[in-house]
């Protein structure tokens, strides 16, 4: 699953009505922080959407498609 795809699933997905079962490997907090570590080029803790956009642009999503969902992620509303 391409990096773009797996960000959609995990921010897009409907709440499971049962918690989790866990699995071996990263958290899925961890691998977001791992994602977000590897987007942030300029290692300034914060990402822009042109980080963003940079980072996911694999054809998945259309460039409007990024922008919303940047958008929709975005809790300080910033670019």
């Amino acid at each position: 699953m391409t990096c773009t795809g797996l960000l959609t699933v995990c921010l897009i997905r409907p709440p499971s009505p049962r918690p989790p079962v866990p699995v071996a490997g990263p958290s899925g907090h961890a691998l977001f922080q791992d994602v977000f570590r590897r987007a942030d080029k300029n290692d300034d803790g914060k990402l822009s959407f042109e980080e963003f956009q940079n980072y996911f642009a694999d054809g998945v999503l259309s460039p409007r498609e990024l922008q919303e969902l940047f958008s929709g992620i975005d809790g300080h509303s910033t670019e």
